[in-house]
């Protein structure tokens, strides 16, 4: 498993360690393994919230670069409607796969935005379609994904 947050410190990392020298870059992935399984408050303190907490850390460690994984389709133009504390707050039941995607591009924009105003002088979002892993986490959603990708990947147009 991944750490929810890399630093980077050149040219010597090992004195990162020992709290001599600021970091230059951030990666941060954080994100909710299993949003699905969860009540959208949970999902949001994983993905905003701790982006938002990772990027201020980074800030303050003197990182001049922070890269965020986010997702495919989010409009960096698109309006900023965070959740108001009735929606966070509306429900303790888990959300079900169908509400994560229609929550996934606000949620990311949120993050995608918390991560921009951590004040670190260069901020840039990765975006990735699919994340193919070794095992299944969501399910049948990711056992029709694993299933069609040999023959979809060659048709799907690739950011270059």
């Amino acid at each position: 498993m991944c750490s929810p947050c890399v630093c980077v410190s050149a040219p010597h990392h090992h004195l990162f360690l020992q709290g001599s020298n600021p970091i230059d870059a951030c990666i941060i992935t954080v994100g909710h393994p299993t949003p699905h399984e969860h009540p959208l408050a949970d999902w949001h303190r994983v993905d905003v919230e701790m982006a938002a907490v990772f990027g201020r850390v980074c800030k303050s460690l003197g990182a001049q670069y922070l890269s965020l994984l986010s997702s495919v389709g989010v409009d960096e133009t698109a309006e900023l409607e965070a959740y108001t504390s009735e929606e966070l707050g509306e429900s303790d039941e888990p959300l079900g796969m169908w509400a994560i995607m229609n929550h996934n591009f606000r949620m990311k924009r949120l993050a995608e935005n918390a991560v921009a105003q951590s004040g670190v002088s260069s901020v840039t979002i990765f975006r990735p379609s699919n994340l193919i892993t070794d095992v299944s986490r969501y399910g049948w959603m990711d056992k029709l994904v694993f299933l069609i990708s040999p023959w979809i990947d060659p048709v799907v147009p690739v950011c270059t």
